[in-house]
């Protein structure tokens, strides 16, 4: 696109591919997001979980969680570096939230198949992902309850990542934006003398 042609459609070269660029973000952070949770989704609906895998629920738990710290600090990174830091904000809460639901699914699932009295009913991966969303969502039916100490504990330890991921997670985010913003604006200034 020339110059002029530019002008004549009302902006200036530099606008006209910045949204360009900015619609190839979003849609290529779309994909990459359904990508991801399609992913994980479909792992947590097919990987033999059964009573005869040597999965160390309070292990798998803990590993899990460290990986899903760091894939969330590596997102924060990737906000405050990218081109288009909101656009990358939200492909990161997409990514993440998703993640950490599916591991206390998982969690919730192992250890209620190999102890089917850890809950107040024997859970089915469906059942394990409910009421993971009913303890995120602080909504709690009451259908569904942790009746042993150690599903107690794994509940309350994912009140506070819940809490976790909503308050910090989400400000990590938000600071990320505003950083990459700024970082932007700077080198389009500098770019500009």
């Amino acid at each position: 696109m020339t110059e002029s042609h530019a002008r004549s459609r009302g902006g200036d070269p530099a606008e006209q591919l910045s949204r360009k660029a900015r619609r190839r973000s979003v849609a290529v952070s779309i994909v990459r997001s359904v990508f991801v949770t399609v992913v994980v989704f479909v792992l947590y609906f097919t990987l033999p979980f059964d009573q005869k895998s040597p999965f160390n629920t309070g292990l798998a738990l803990f590993i899990g969680l460290v990986v899903a710290g760091i894939v969330i600090a590596w997102q924060a990174r990737a906000i405050a570096h990218s081109p288009f830091p909101l656009v990358r904000a939200l492909e990161g809460l997409c990514t993440s939230f998703p993640m950490v639901v599916l591991l206390f699914a998982t969690t919730y699932f192992v250890t209620g198949d190999r102890d089917p009295a850890t809950f107040s009913e024997p859970m089915t991966r469906i059942d394990s992902l409910y009421f993971t969303m009913t303890v995120f969502a602080t909504v709690g039916f009451g259908d569904i309850t942790p009746v042993s100490e150690g599903a107690r504990a794994m509940v309350t330890v994912q009140m506070v990542v819940d809490l976790i991921l909503i308050g910090l997670v989400a400000r990590a985010f938000v600071r990320s934006v505003r950083t990459g913003l700024a970082r932007r604006d700077s080198e389009s200034v500098d770019g500009e003398h």
